[in-house]
């Protein structure tokens, strides 16, 4: 995802849902820290969209890396998990 993509996608949630607080990451270990972070708090997230390509300009696949991990967590067995990507040519 671009970084205008990325920022673009941000911008219209946080408009569209102003309570919501959205964390973001632009690599697979930044979101696992989130991820780890939200279980030592007890603080869990209500859903996860992600990034199939969490590394800009390649065929990388972290975000399936990502969900798996989330899902290893029993408190988030089943909380949503919405994948996206943008592929730009």
């Amino acid at each position: 995802m671009t970084h205008y993509n990325y920022m673009l996608s941000k911008n219209s949630i946080q408009q569209a849902y102003p309570d919501w607080t959205i964390h973001t990451a632009t690599d697979i270990d930044t979101a696992q820290t989130f991820l780890n972070s939200s279980l030592d708090d007890n603080n869990f997230y209500s859903m996860f969209l992600l990034d199939i390509n969490l590394v800009e300009g390649t065929s990388d696949e972290s975000g399936f890396e990502l969900a798996k991990s989330i899902r290893a967590c029993s408190v988030y067995f089943k909380t949503p998990i919405l994948f996206l990507t943008f592929i730009s040519k």
